[in-house]
């Protein structure tokens, strides 16, 4: 933690005030720097990589400026080389030290040297992946902060990095980048919501201090309201605070359940899901919505997901129950065994596991299974049915 808070506090420092505010130099900073080769933590560092392409935000206060005529220089300028050059240098010079410079990248790559750490070069890939060579808005969603491609470009280093030198060691995995990338894109956690909701708090910023002011609220909010979808509504609602982005997310997936589109609602809990892992309620609400529809694949990629997480008694009887209605009965047994470690007086699992042992033919356990369900619940549905037909069964196997 004290590492994470570290780096946080690094990278979070204030350019302008870059020398006085990199804790590097502090013997605390030091000494936990120091330490962690021997606890076999693998630490990467990369630049800070700033939007080039964006004006100066001096501009919002001061007219003319140096910052301001080197940028427009730049961008007139035809020659790829000293347009490169006239733009970082208008960066450099903005009053407003929001982007990173060059100082502060310097110092990063000094003490990834002195700590020995992995340092992981991106803004070469920036460069190289931009439009003209050139760090701008294709890659970024504002002055500092990469959109998703962007990330995705960092990702991507720190991960070549990764397999090349086999720092996870033998991953046994035969799957290629396209099947790699197809699954990542099928499981990302987002939907529309997030990407109207996300759009629009992007465009407030811009249209606020200190970038230009060219648009109001009003204008933004009429721009999203005429997508007229329910999706935007809900969106737009959160960014003005109507409701949070958790109400968006959860009214849209009732919605959608209740007009039978389920992988809609799944993917909306997901999101949630996936941004508060350490959530239960909703990995139970979910699941058990899913399976009462019958949506077992949706339904196990929730349970798997929380019980690697929280193995229970409730994760491992939902599981056990899933592989029953596949006619997994082997795994259902297992499963249905392990809930009832954790808790044995559940007359539904001893129901369930009665079912399965008696598909593969285990009358005696099947019969055992459900006596002790009728135990826990004289009145469970069809149980004392059950019983007496395995009982007829168990005598004439005898």
């Amino acid at each position: 933690n004290s590492f994470s808070n570290l780096i946080c506090w690094t990278l979070g420092a204030n350019p302008s005030e870059t020398r006085s505010l990199i804790p590097f130099n502090s013997s605390s900073t030091k000494s936990i720097c120091l330490s962690v080769p021997s606890i076999n933590v693998e630490v990467f560092l990369c630049e800070i990589i700033s939007n080039n392409m964006q004006e100066p935000l001096e501009v919002s206060i001061k007219k003319n400026g140096e910052a301001e005529k080197l940028f427009l220089e730049g961008i007139n300028n035809n020659n790829k080389e000293q347009k490169e050059k006239l733009l970082l240098l208008a960066k450099e010079k903005d009053a407003f030290r929001f982007r990173a410079p060059t100082e502060i990248n310097e110092i990063i790559i000094n003490k990834s040297d002195e700590f020995g750490f992995t340092f992981i070069p991106v803004e070469s890939e920036f460069k190289e992946k931009s439009k003209q060579n050139i760090s701008g808005f294709d890659l970024f969603v504002d002055h500092l902060h990469p959109n998703i491609d962007g990330h995705k470009l960092i990702a991507d280093q720190i991960y070549n990095f990764i397999i090349k030198e086999n720092l996870l060691g033998n991953l046994n995995t035969n799957l290629d980048s396209t099947t790699i990338e197809r699954t990542l894109k099928s499981t990302f956690p987002f939907t529309r919501i997030d990407t109207v909701f996300s759009e629009m708090r992007i465009e407030i910023l811009l249209n606020s201090h200190p970038f230009k002011e060219k648009k109001s609220l009003n204008q933004i909010l009429d721009n999203y309201n005429s997508y007229n979808d329910r999706s935007s509504e809900l969106a737009s609602k959160a960014v003005l605070g109507e409701l949070s982005w958790e109400s968006a997310h959860v009214k849209l997936a009732d919605e959608e359940y209740q007009k039978n589109n389920f992988e809609r609602f799944f993917r909306e809990y997901w999101c949630l899901i996936e941004d508060k892992p350490f959530v239960k309620y909703n990995y139970k609400y979910v699941s058990e919505k899913l399976i009462a529809s019958k949506q077992y694949n949706f339904a196990a990629s929730i349970l798997f997901k929380y019980n690697n997480k929280y193995e229970d008694y409730f994760s491992t009887a939902l599981i056990g129950k899933i592989y029953l209605e596949i006619g997994n009965y082997k795994s259902a047994i297992m499963y249905l065994t392990k809930s009832l470690n954790y808790n044995k007086n559940q007359a539904e699992v001893y129901y369930n596991l009665s079912q399965s042992y008696y598909r593969i033919n285990d009358i005696s356990n099947a019969l055992n299974s459900i006596n002790n369900c009728i135990s826990i619940n004289p009145k469970y549905k069809d149980a004392q049915k059950i019983k007496e037909f395995l009982s007829k069964k168990s005598l004439l196997s005898n």
